[in-house]
Parts: C-alpha cells; structure tokens; sequence
C-alpha cells in the first residue's frame, strides 16, 4: 500500500473513531413485519427486551447473557419514529454498557440467524420484541408476584382494589393520592396480552381510568422503582395484577365478612352435606347450585394454591374444591357482591379462607 493510500485509510479511521463509532458495532433502525414495527440493529437483528428485568437494570447476565447478547451502540443517530430522548444506556454488572429504550436494556437473540427474524418473540413468556411505538402496558416476571404481572411502560407495577367491582372504581378522595391511577390513553401490549382485555372507564371526578378484565388499574405511591411491589397485600384488600388473571379472589363485607369468588367478584358457596372429595348436590340441587370449576388456579396473597382441588362430579363433570370441599354458585346471586346464598337452608354458607374448617 502507498503511503498516500495508507495514510488515507488512517484518516477515515480516526474520524470514525472522533464520531463515536466503533468497528463492529451497531445503531439502531425500525423495521416492519407484518404491519408491526419494531427495533433493530442497522444489520437488521431484531432487538428484544426482557420481562425480568426493571427499567434501568439487566437481569440477564452469566448463560442468559449468552443466549441474549447485551446490544450496546455508542452512539445513536436520531432515526425516524425513535426519539432520541428514548434512548438510554447503563453499566451492566460486569462493568460492560448495554443501550436502553425508554430505559428497558435492549438485547439481540442468538437463535436470530439472520435479518428480520423474530425467533425470540414470546420466548418463555418473558422475552419480548421492542416495539414501537413501545408498548403502553406489559408484564414483569417475579416471584414475589408468582410469576408475570402487568407493569406499565416505565415498569412500574399495576395493582387492583379488592373493593371495587368490575368497571366501578370506590378508591377516591385520600385513597386515590395513595394508590394513584393508571391511565394509558391507547393500549398496545406484547402478544402475551389481548389488547382486548383493556378497558377504561370514566371516574367519579370526570377522569379516565384503564381496567384489565373489568378491574381498574392503580399504581402504589410507595413503589419508587421499576420492579418494586411493596403494595401486594396491604391490608389484605391490595394484590399485584396478575397474568394470568386470577381465577379466585377473596371479597368482603361487613354481613358474611371475607370470602371466596370467582374472577368476576361472584360468591363461591360450599354445602355442608358435602362430605370431603364428594358432592352430595345433584339434579334439582345443582341447578339452584352450580358446580364452580376452574381449570387452573391462579390466587392472590392470602390464598394457598394448593388448597384448591378438583374433583369429577356423578355427571362426568368437574369441580373445583377447597380445602377438598366443592365449591358452588347460588342461582340467584345475581351480581358481584351478591351474599343471598349465605345461610340458605342452614347448609350452605360462603367460604371464609381465614375461618373455613367444616370437619369440625
């Protein structure tokens, strides 16, 4: 090589080098697949992000980190649809940096074998592809929560008020200053959400209010940090909303006290004929009393999962129990809230997890 080409090639080198670019890395591009856009390296390589992790800071480091690759760009050039406000970086635990996106660390996927592709989509319910716009609501992974919740787009956790009722919100006055609301003016989740499950309904103070499954959506005032859930269990009327749903909760009034319900808020009953793994509510019975029955049990703080059964009933169907006693509805409990069944024949009652013990 002449010294003049030599000296060239320097040149472009060094002012590669001044602009905040180094060999073999990369900057960030959108891409489109299937009316989806999305983050990617300038090559192309989809970008993911991790729901284990808390806004600001990577959990994936050792095995995962090599199945995951940590994507760092040195610099980000302002790219159409990205806000350079969005991106961030941070300092990994080995000291290495990693790029954020709107303060979610960003990673590559080494199942990825080339441009476009999108194999770590949903992988293990907890890797997910960047979007953008980015998602408004998504889920975290914790086992504090038994496994994902829903999580807003900074991260921070997503409660429910066991008070409420599906659409209506009792949380107001000095209660909403605690446990402020959430309101995402449009929903655009991950796939392991239905954006059909998203509501919003109009509160008593003329604002708006997003609602999963009917359920308005809070915040805690003491939650600081993204992954923080310091409200799950307060006063035992405050739980992590999980996903999936919960598919038995705990009411309570001042009439019956705490009891059982289904997803919806509807009085779970048991019967106490019943003897333990068996039902003795047949025919006529069952149709004033139908047999409740969950095919998986998700609970909130306060309940056992491994408290609840299931047993096939004389018809071939099934039911779900407690404590191995079945578990019914009464015909005319006709909303959430609904106790009508409580005492009815000085056999049936409401079940109070706290109290329930019918061997005795």
């Amino acid at each position: 090589m002449s010294k003049v080409l030599w000296r060239s090639a320097l040149t472009v080198a060094l002012l590669l080098v001044t602009v905040g670019f180094v060999w073999g890395q990369s900057s960030i591009a959108v891409r489109t697949s299937g009316g989806m856009k999305y983050l990617a390296t300038s090559d192309g390589m989809t970008l993911y992000y991790f729901a284990k992790d808390a806004a600001g800071k990577s959990s994936c480091v050792g095995a995962c980190a090599k199945f995951w690759p940590p994507f760092h760009a040195p610099s980000i050039s302002p790219t159409a649809g990205i806000k350079a406000s969005a991106i961030g970086s941070i300092t990994r635990p080995d000291g290495s940096m990693q790029t954020t996106y709107r303060g979610w660390p960003l990673y590559t996927f080494a199942g990825d074998k080339k441009a476009g592709q999108t194999n770590g989509e949903g992988f293990r319910g907890t890797w997910f592809v960047a979007s953008v716009p980015f998602y408004t609501v998504m889920t975290g992974d914790s086992s504090k929560a038994g496994g994902n919740y829903l999580v807003s787009a900074g991260g921070k956790t997503l409660y429910y008020f066991k008070k409420d009722s599906p659409g209506k919100s009792v949380c107001n006055g000095g209660c909403a200053k605690l446990w402020p609301v959430f309101h995402a003016a449009s929903i655009s989740a991950p796939p392991s959400l239905d954006p059909a499950d998203f509501g919003t309904i109009t509160r008593t103070d003329g604002t708006q209010q997003t609602t999963y499954k009917g359920w308005p959506l809070y915040y805690f005032a003491a939650d600081k940090a993204p992954g923080d859930m310091k409200g799950e269990g307060v006063r035992k009327i405050w739980y992590v909303m999980t996903v999936p749903f919960y598919t038995i909760m705990v009411g309570t009034s001042s009439q019956v006290g705490n009891y059982l319900t289904d997803a919806n808020g509807k009085t779970l009953y048991y019967f106490t004929k019943d003897s333990a793994n068996t039902s003795a509510c047949n025919g006529g019975c069952a149709k004033l009393w139908p047999a409740f029955y969950a095919p998986k049990i998700v609970v909130p703080t306060g309940l056992n999962a491994a408290d609840f059964g299931s047993i096939a009933r004389s018809d071939g169907t099934m039911q779900s129990t407690y404590k191995g006693y079945p578990l019914y509805y009464w015909v005319r409990d006709s909303k959430r809230g609904d106790t009508s069944g409580q005492g009815v024949g000085k056999v049936w009652f409401v079940v109070d997890p706290g109290k329930f013990n019918p061997g005795m």
